[in-house]
């Protein structure tokens, strides 16, 4: 009966405080890591988003304007859609008839702007060119930034957006 007392109390050793001690203290250290990575993740995304977005605006008012879409009023001839930055954190897309007309407005995710306040990109119907703020030659470049992030758009007076 003792030998049998004497090798249950050999085998049945636990974890030292020390151990556990170190265990935890490496899943608090991995699990701050994976929060901080997850949080600049997520400002990237917001970031991109707003670019991107941005982007697909200009994109859509020259390829309006490039197959003639009509959102002009009765009696109204189509010159062109236009892109408006109105602030540091926002813009919209117009149709140009006899008077613009807004369509959209959008705002820029929160930390997300403008450079610059205000430029009026015009996409002139079937030419696939642009004006920018009324000059026919030219580029302009946009930069967004906010979130520990800048990106440039640039768009010239062929139309070539960047």
């Amino acid at each position: 009966m003792t030998n049998k007392n004497n090798f249950f109390k050999l085998s049945s050793s636990g974890f030292t405080l020390i151990e556990l001690l170190v265990v935890f203290s490496i899943i608090a250290i991995l699990s701050g890591v994976g929060v901080y990575t997850f949080g600049n993740y997520n400002k990237s995304q917001v970031f991109q988003q707003g670019y991107d977005n941005f982007v697909q605006t200009l994109n859509v008012a020259k390829s309006r304007a490039m197959s003639q879409v009509d959102s002009c009023p009765a009696g109204e001839s189509l010159n062109g859609y236009s892109v408006i930055i109105l602030s540091s954190s926002s813009y919209s897309l117009n149709v140009v008839c006899s008077n613009p007309t807004l369509i959209s407005s959008y705002t820029l995710p929160t930390g997300v702007n403008f450079l610059i306040s205000s430029a009026t990109i015009l996409f002139p119907v079937v030419s696939g060119t642009a004006v920018i703020d009324g000059a026919t030659e030219g580029s302009i470049t946009i930069t967004l930034t906010g979130l520990t992030k800048t990106k440039n758009v640039t768009v010239d007076s062929s139309g070539l957006i960047e």
